[in-house]
């Protein structure tokens, strides 16, 4: 008989969403919100497809989600694998959620608090050891809450550590991270909650762990097929930008190039009408001076000398003395 672990998907929805026995969960959330147990007394399972509002939006499907009797929605997440873009997926879920709860509220003032929980089998915040981490919109600089309807809490097994912490949260990720059947037996020595919890997995059924030894290796293939995914738009992205900018430098030394070789024929065509032009008017001049002068000694008047060669009498003056 395979080992069953809490933190595999099928045993830790069999443990954390039995219709039936919703105590784990109430004690679980109740240990990472920090709230009384009685909050969470009348919490009910709700679908985990999260549907788009529009047909072209994005189905979103997580593993646990429920709402208690304030209208508080919960999502829990659990991630055994890296995800490159968790962050951006629990925004995506909170907002889903934010938006259905407004739907529900009679205005912007009632919308309904989304709370979103993440459980990772890795480590997601790298700048501090704690293993527990809550978000909210908050001001970056003195730290003032915007407003206490969106809530995200990450959670970080990897980060556990061995000795108790002397908190309820520190009981149940250990549960969750078992990864023998004597840890499992450990955990449950944690409190009657956790030997409850414990109990269920050791009674799950043999239909049970057959059906979730032939779903294992589909479970693994669509993980890899994630990463392939992932990877591909990673490297889409990267190879996109690099062509942008490899493209763009070439494009900018062609166009120098061209706009060299462009402007140094441009130049030369002006260069040789301007050239033949100026010339043309020089020659013309030259010419009348040359005729005013022999006119002039032929005994022609200065008036006259103007007329004759259409230059203005003061410069044939100037020209001919």
């Amino acid at each position: 008989m395979p080992l069953l672990l809490p933190i595999m998907d099928r045993v830790f929805k069999h443990v954390f969403a039995d219709p039936h026995d919703l105590g784990a969960l109430r004690a679980l959330l109740a240990a990472i919100l920090g709230w009384p147990q009685a909050d969470l007394a009348d919490i009910t399972l709700l679908d985990p497809q999260l549907a788009p509002e529009q047909a072209t939006g994005r189905l979103g499907i997580v593993d646990i989600l429920v709402s208690n009797s304030a209208n508080q929605t919960i999502h829990i997440e659990l991630q055994r694998r890296q995800h490159l873009a968790l962050a951006e997926r629990l925004v995506f879920y909170n907002a889903r959620l934010l938006s259905h709860g407004l739907r529900r509220s009679q205005g912007f003032d009632r919308i309904d608090q989304a709370i979103t929980i993440a459980i990772t089998n890795f480590n997601f915040v790298d700048v501090t050891d704690d293993y527990h981490h809550t978000f909210s919109w908050r001001e970056n600089k003195v730290g003032i809450n915007l407003t206490p309807v969106a809530r995200i809490d990450t959670l970080e097994l990897r980060k556990l550590p061995v000795i108790c912490d002397q908190t309820p949260l520190w009981g149940w990720l250990r549960f969750i991270a078992s990864r023998t059947e004597e840890e499992l037996n450990m955990a449950s020595t944690i409190s009657p909650e956790i030997n409850a919890a414990v109990d269920k997995v050791h009674r799950f059924s043999a239909e049970d762990i057959a059906f979730f030894t032939a779903m294992r290796e589909d479970e693994t293939q669509r993980v890899w097929e994630q990463y392939r995914l992932d990877a591909e738009r990673e490297g889409r992205a990267s190879g996109l930008a690099t062509g942008l900018a490899e493209g763009l430098r070439d494009g900018l030394a062609r166009g120098r190039e061209q706009g060299l070789e462009q402007g140094l024929e441009q130049g030369l065509e002006q260069g040789l009408e301007q050239g033949l032009e100026q010339g043309r008017v020089n020659g013309e001049f030259e010419a009348k001076v040359a005729i005013a002068k022999r006119l002039h000694q032929q005994g022609l008047t200065i008036a006259q000398l103007a007329s004759a060669v259409d230059l203005p009498v003061d410069q044939v003056s100037r020209l001919i003395v």
